[in-house]
């Protein structure tokens, strides 16, 4: 991938997360307000505060990873000589990593 693609998609990546943080947070408050109001709602409350956060921290894992994969195979493209087969194969590898992160964004 080249660089400037690359940094594309994290920048569109990093939008997009940051978009459904605030979206997140925004509910979160909601919920915290409504909690106030309603003393079932505590349970319910740190419930989901505790699933928000463990899937949070799944995806920002799954999304360094795959970062990492792409990184890697540029960096070994670059350095090894590979031959037509190879260099196929690994963009075809490259693109696979990218739609997983491509599934990761929308979720």
């Amino acid at each position: 991938m080249e660089l400037g693609k690359r940094d594309l998609v994290l920048k569109i990546l990093n939008k997009q997360m940051t978009e459904l943080t605030s979206f997140n947070t925004k509910r979160m408050q909601e919920l915290g307000e409504k909690q106030k109001e309603n003393e079932f709602l505590t349970g319910v409350y740190e419930d989901y505060r505790k699933h928000y956060d463990y899937i949070k921290g799944l995806k920002q894992q799954q999304k360094d990873q795959i970062e990492y994969l792409v990184q890697y195979l540029e960096d070994s493209m670059k350095q090894a000589g590979l031959s037509d087969s190879m260099i196929m194969q690994a963009k075809h590898e490259k693109k696979n990593y990218a739609n997983r992160l491509n599934k990761l964004k929308m979720i």
